[in-house]
């Protein structure tokens, strides 16, 4: 199967291994997990004590912000 256009080579990278012809071979629920969760990562910088610190997305959620949402997507 070709890379989809727009598709990051490590969510095809991913893919590639859940397609694996040998189950034995596919990764478990819990490694995609933390391959997604790895991908995730994403910094937000905020201003702390007149300092720019950057945070990950669940540290910029956890001190109640929200993360941005497109148009078509629920607040």
């Amino acid at each position: 199967m070709e890379r989809p256009p727009g598709c990051p080579l490590d969510v095809y990278n991913l893919m590639q291994k859940c397609w694996r012809w040998n189950p034995d071979e596919r990764p478990t629920f819990k490694e995609i997990h933390a391959e997604l969760e790895s991908m995730t990562t994403v910094g937000f910088n905020t201003q702390e004590n007149g300092a720019t610190k950057i945070l990950s997305a669940n540290e910029y959620c956890s001190n109640g912000n929200r993360p941005r949402t497109g148009p078509s997507l629920p607040p």
